[in-house]
């Protein structure tokens, strides 16, 4: 009888170890300050070549990510979220040339950072900025150069704008970005 119990009692232990894992697993599947995202799922026009879900994975150019306005030095942009592993892998590999926009590159952490530029068919302005939102390092990338460019230091953050748009912008070293909120579908 005395066995019978303990083992009870570890069973139920057990039981108990086991919904605290499951509700942990549901938990870190969550995001509490994440915007709720559209589905990357394709519409019934779509196929490879239009940006659709279907063609971003047949290596056509991912679908377009949904957007926030962040402040440079003081300037707002209007920028792509990239905050997924495949967004960031992604980026603009075989996307057209936006006229006006950027793309941000977000990770959940500061970490050394390094960018290319296969599959993309026009140079970019490439801005490494740290946790504490200060722009460190500015680089010019060429169109189709897959040498990396590695960040001098931790970067949590990556904007990216076609060539020439911080020269016009006036975006550089030093300036601070500041994320001014959520992101909507336009």
């Amino acid at each position: 009888m005395r066995g019978t119990g303990r083992r009870v009692a570890n069973l139920v232990l057990l039981a108990v170890l086991l919904g605290l894992l499951a509700a942990l697993a549901v938990r870190c599947g969550q995001s509490e300050s994440r915007p709720e995202r559209r589905s990357r799922e394709p519409g019934p026009a779509s196929g490879p070549g239009d940006g659709s879900a279907e063609a971003w994975r047949e290596g056509g150019p991912q679908p377009a990510l949904p957007m926030t306005t962040i402040r440079v030095g003081g300037t707002a942009v209007r920028v792509e979220v990239a905050d997924e592993p495949e967004e960031r892998r992604l980026g603009y590999m075989r996307r057209e040339r936006p006229a006006e926009t950027g793309m941000l590159f977000v990770w959940p952490r500061a970490e050394m950072q390094g960018f290319w530029m296969r599959n993309c068919d026009w140079d970019i302005d490439l801005a490494y900025v740290s946790d504490d939102g200060r722009v460190f390092q500015v680089e010019r990338m060429r169109a189709h150069d897959e040498r990396s460019v590695r960040s001098v230091g931790p970067a949590r953050y990556v904007l990216e704008m076609p060539a020439g748009r911080f020269a016009e912008l006036g975006i550089g070293v030093g300036q601070s970005v500041e994320f001014t909120g959520g992101t909507s579908e336009e």
